[in-house]
């Protein structure tokens, strides 16, 4: 099975519900254990969507199986929440005290969460978790990959799995400056995954001396 990113995504009976923003991985076992579906007709945030959802993935997106349920009930990938500026990590708390728009009302006083008043500080302070699990990384979609001597070689085109495992077992480099062609690596030569760059263990070289790979259009 293929994960593209940018794929379309639809439900059994055709209607389109986003594209593919991230895939999520689980670094210790290289399992795809999630999607992050961004926002399109269907769905009015990012989503969550488990991989066990997925009925196929072809040329043209991937399709949900008929018994996804409900589909506004998934997760959405980032939730907001506000907290006491002295309850919040200690990072954040000076951060808060350096960037005034980063304060908010809570709750809202009317007009724009965005809007601080000149010389106010309401001692609330805005932080996002992602409804993923904690050790897994929601890889983004274009993420840089880092060949072991520091070239960014190129970006993650799709992720291929084992249908039967959900394991990655591939990943595809697509083309710019440094290759000419898309790259088909196996992930045994992952090093370190996070959501912005794949470092692999191989050099650049060796990287462009692999065979071109023509991934299916669509």
């Amino acid at each position: 099975m293929k994960f593209k990113q940018g794929a379309s995504v639809y439900t059994d009976t055709g209607d389109t519900v986003g594209t593919v923003d991230r895939v999520v991985i689980d670094p210790r076992t290289n399992e795809v254990t999630y999607l992050v579906i961004r926002k399109g007709v269907i769905f009015t945030e990012d989503k969550v969507v488990p991989v066990s959802l997925i009925a196929s993935a072809k040329d043209d997106g991937l399709v949900l199986r008929g018994n996804a349920g409900k589909l506004d009930d998934l997760p959405a990938f980032e939730e907001t929440y506000y907290v006491p500026v002295e309850e919040a990590e200690p990072a954040e708390r000076a951060k808060a005290r350096t960037e005034a728009p980063s304060l908010y009302v809570y709750p809202p006083l009317g007009g724009s969460l965005n809007y601080t008043p000149a010389g106010y500080n309401p001692g609330f302070i805005a932080e996002t978790t992602t409804n993923i699990p904690e050790n897994d990384v929601a890889v983004k979609n274009g993420a840089n990959i880092i060949s072991q001597d520091g070239h960014h070689v190129g970006d993650v085109a799709e992720i291929m799995t084992d249908s039967k495992t959900d394991r990655a077992t591939h990943l595809v480099i697509s083309q710019g400056v440094f290759f000419k062609s898309h790259k088909l690596i196996p992930m045994d030569w992952v090093r370190e995954v996070d959501e912005n760059e794949v470092h692999v263990g191989v050099t650049a070289q060796t990287l462009k001396a692999l065979p071109d790979y023509e991934p299916n259009p669509g």
